[in-house]
């Protein structure tokens, strides 16, 4: 269950973008499954190249101006992992996060890495939100106990 106060701003956002489309002047874009893949400056404005990640085309879109406006700054995994980080695999500086959350590591380690948080880049700015614990944290411990564990000294059959 979504909270009140993003309810209200999905509707704000939603009746902002509705509005000038029905003039016939778009201003507002909103994309699903998108990144910015990078950005020109222009002589009128800024080229936008967006990144739609489940089909790796990137679209172009001319603008006024571009606005990061996220407020989040993720907090660094090295501090919390230690000598871990360094085994961490990273794609454009962040660290590759399956669905279940679990961290992708360049070498085996003794147990998974699984992160609650920190993965807006891979899971959606919705990730860290307090409704979204409960589901995140239940994916997490089904991914553990379904994990095959096969005891020291054993052969896998």
């Amino acid at each position: 269950m979504a909270s009140a106060g993003i309810v209200d701003a999905e509707q704000g956002i939603n009746g902002a973008a509705a509005h000038p489309i029905s003039a016939g002047n778009r201003r507002l874009f909103l994309r699903g499954a998108s990144s910015v893949h990078h950005t020109e400056e222009c002589d009128d404005g800024v080229r936008v190249h967006i990144l739609h990640h489940p089909t790796e085309t990137i679209d172009e879109i001319d603008c006024d101006a571009v606005i990061y406006a996220t407020g989040f700054l993720p907090a660094p995994l090295q501090g919390i992992l230690g000598e871990l980080y360094h085994d961490l695999v990273l794609e454009d500086g962040q660290p590759v996060v399956s669905r279940d959350l679990r961290l992708a590591t360049s070498l085996p380690t003794a147990g998974s890495l699984f992160i609650q948080g920190n993965t807006e880049h891979t899971h959606g700015l919705t990730s860290s939100l307090l409704s979204n614990i409960a589901v995140r944290s239940a994916e997490i411990l089904q991914s553990i106990t379904a994990a095959v564990r096969t005891p020291v000294g054993s052969v896998a059959g």
